[in-house]
């Protein structure tokens, strides 16, 4: 979220996001259009999208085995 974005812009959107996504199961289940709408005013909607896509992952065929190795984690949407 920091990146290209101020300090003090994120800070709130963070709190909010964290509030609502406390975790990849939840984020993972989120549709995209709420990731998209939580995201809104950050710029760079890509990255909520890689986020929502990366959750899905660790909460999906990687839950239960981590921390994953540093291969592992390259390999992960928007890394």
């Amino acid at each position: 979220m920091l990146q290209q974005t101020q300090v003090a812009r994120v800070i709130p959107r963070f709190i909010s996001w964290m509030q609502e996504f406390p975790d990849a199961a939840s984020l993972s289940r989120a549709p995209k259009s709420r990731v998209l709408l939580a995201w809104s005013g950050l710029g760079y909607n890509r990255r909520a999208l890689a986020l929502h896509a990366a959750s899905s992952v660790i909460a999906g065929p990687w839950a239960g085995i981590l921390p994953p190795d540093e291969k592992a984690l390259m390999s992960l949407p928007g890394v």
